[in-house]
């Protein structure tokens, strides 16, 4: 690189199963690192779907950096003119973590660059550590900086990867609460058995959507893991979840199946989800309200169920 760290770096490398989109743009990251000046960031990370291997060829590059001061806008569009980025658009409003972005294209590549102070960052760290956010878009920030590839570093990367990996209980207990706040009561299960037995399909899949969007996240808890951006919350899933088996099988049976056993699936789901809880925390009213719900609907046949003998 034109400006070296100081602290040598293992050769960056991308997730074995790595698309080839993310491979892709990964050969461009190296080739605009390379060119990166150290005074516009001494912590520089590939991030987002490049660095988990998911990317498409829709996907933008991201690449963070981090100092104690955010460098000038013009030395920032000044690098990515000369490393040939194209359409170059500066964000003048930072975003709610902080960080300033540009954006542009590199071999008709999307890249995203974006510039955050070291305080800024680990302020917010330290809060999402602490349990007090529950918002997902605001925990995201937490898995890009845990999966970021670093390419430039003085350690700080590390250090901050290392503090995400201790993932704190009131976090956990948060997002727990989270989850079995929306289950609490019989309201919202006879609600999709209603929903099931008047064959509503459209918004009993808009229903069990949420419930299943709830169960993921009381997943990534069980499992201390950070949440990712939505949209990679099943992919990521996959390369961590080995209980419940066949997850990703079990949701798109929940989705594909006749609407009454649709929720007979789901309940099924969750249950085994709700196993899985820590002790410490208290979901035994959730699970009876659940199991009973599945004793119910197994007892009525299908063809002679109404929804008064469930609910």
């Amino acid at each position: 690189m034109s400006d070296s760290s100081s602290s040598s770096l293992p050769e960056p490398v991308l997730p074995a199963a790595a698309t080839e989109a993310s491979r892709q743009r990964f050969d461009v990251a190296l080739a605009l690192a390379e060119t990166c000046p150290l005074k516009l960031g001494r912590e520089l990370a590939i991030t987002g779907s490049t660095a988990r291997g998911l990317a498409d060829d829709h996907s933008d590059l991201e690449l963070n950096l981090w100092d104690s001061e955010l460098p000038p806008v013009e030395a920032r569009v000044e690098w990515l003119e000369d490393a040939g980025l194209t359409d170059i658009i500066v964000y003048d409003q930072p975003r709610p973590d902080e960080s300033y972005w540009i954006g542009g294209v590199a071999i008709d590549i999307p890249v995203e660059v974006g510039w955050q102070t070291f305080r800024a960052l680990e302020d917010r760290l330290s809060v999402l550590r602490a349990g007090t956010i529950t918002n997902r878009k605001a925990l995201a920030l937490a898995d890009i900086v845990a999966s970021a590839i670093p390419l430039r570093s003085n350690g700080n990367l590390a250090r901050w990867q290392n503090m995400l990996g201790k993932y704190a209980d009131p976090l956990q207990a948060a997002l727990v609460e989270l989850a079995v706040g929306l289950w609490a009561g019989r309201g919202r299960i006879n609600r999709a058995i209603k929903l099931a037995e008047n064959h509503e399909r459209l918004l009993l899949v808009e229903h069990l959507s949420a419930d299943v969007d709830a169960l993921l996240r009381l997943i990534y808890a069980v499992y201390r893991r950070w949440e990712p951006q939505r949209k990679w919350t099943q992919s990521v899933a996959r390369t961590f979840v080995t209980q419940p088996a066949d997850l990703d099988g079990r949701i798109d049976a929940v989705f594909g199946a006749p609407p009454r056993d649709s929720v007979i699936l789901w309940l099924e789901l969750a249950l085994e989800v709700l196993d899985l809880v820590p002790d410490r925390y208290d979901v035994h009213e959730v699970v009876a309200e659940f199991s009973a719900a599945l004793q119910a609907l197994k007892a009525v046949p299908t063809d002679t169920a109404d929804p008064a003998d469930l609910g």
